[in-house]
């Protein structure tokens, strides 16, 4: 990747001035579209050979016609009736593409206490039943390696369906608490507000993610101070730079994950459903 002495001649800081005023609608649309772009990036150069050439290439040309749409018109315009996602709920049954990754990880990462249970299951089903053998430390691998093997922050969990609302209720309030700490993953204070949109405005999240976008499609290193120059031209008296680090980038990164926009997705379809 070369090292860019200048950011692209389409940047303009004033084309995102209606960010100020975006819905909580137009905020989801715009950041999804670009986290659509990260993922198709990283399918386009991945290396997987369960992905095919066509699939690959399909998502290239598509991380190329999305930069050139935003260099034209970085703000997506987005119609008030449009359908948020197809997720609609943020806990859902297990699917065939949930079993497939999770099969495929623990047989290529499982620790060695698996492997030995999977042995003692083997010649005694009866004994593997009543056997707890480390099951914290698989539970540690579990969660914790997934999350990171596959960049998702989801959980697998157990449920006694004999049991009432209530005991479930409460167990799975013990269960996600003690899980979240173990994977050092917090809960959102809150459902996104105004008080959310009007930071990301701020911050500056957009044009910072467009400025990286654009970086990543033409192979070009931007440095954190160029960027900091492109979003605050008109400040001296403070490190921009460093602003750019403690805010602009560290919100921009969260609002990246997927997890994050499915859950911003999900509360604007409840919402509208009130409406």
């Amino acid at each position: 990747m070369k090292k860019s002495k200048e950011l692209p001649g389409w940047f303009k800081l004033e084309n995102y001035q209606k960010t100020s005023s975006f819905t909580p609608l137009e905020w989801y649309e715009n950041l999804n579209q670009r986290r659509m772009f990260f993922t198709y990036y990283k399918m386009h150069h991945s290396e997987r050979t369960d992905i095919s050439e066509s699939r690959k290439d399909h998502a290239g040309r598509w991380c190329k016609s999305f930069v050139n749409m935003i260099s034209e018109s970085p703000l997506l315009n987005v119609k008030a009736d449009r359908r948020t996602s197809y997720i609609k709920t943020t806990a859902r049954s297990l699917k065939n593409i949930d079993f497939v990754r999770t099969y495929d990880m623990i047989l290529k990462n499982a620790p060695d206490i698996f492997h030995e249970y999977l042995e003692i299951e083997k010649n005694s089903s009866e004994n593997a039943f009543s056997l707890s053998l480390k099951n914290k430390e698989l539970e540690s691998f579990l969660y914790q390696n997934q999350s990171n093997l596959f960049s998702y922050q989801e959980a697998y969990l157990s449920i006694n369906l004999h049991a009432n609302d209530e005991q479930i209720i409460d167990d799975f309030r013990h269960w996600l608490s003690n899980i979240r700490e173990l994977v050092n993953k917090k809960s959102a204070k809150k459902d996104f507000c105004e008080s959310d949109f009007n930071e990301w405005a701020e911050y500056k999240v957009l044009p910072y993610i467009d400025l990286k976008i654009w970086s990543m499609l033409c192979e070009r290193k931007i440095t954190q101070s160029m960027i900091a120059r492109a979003l605050y031209p008109d400040e001296y008296e403070i490190d921009i730079t460093e602003r750019i680090r403690k805010t602009t980038k560290k919100k921009a990164d969260w609002l990246m994950r997927g997890s994050v926009i499915d859950a911003f997705g999900v509360q604007l379809q409840k919402t509208k459903k009130v409406e």
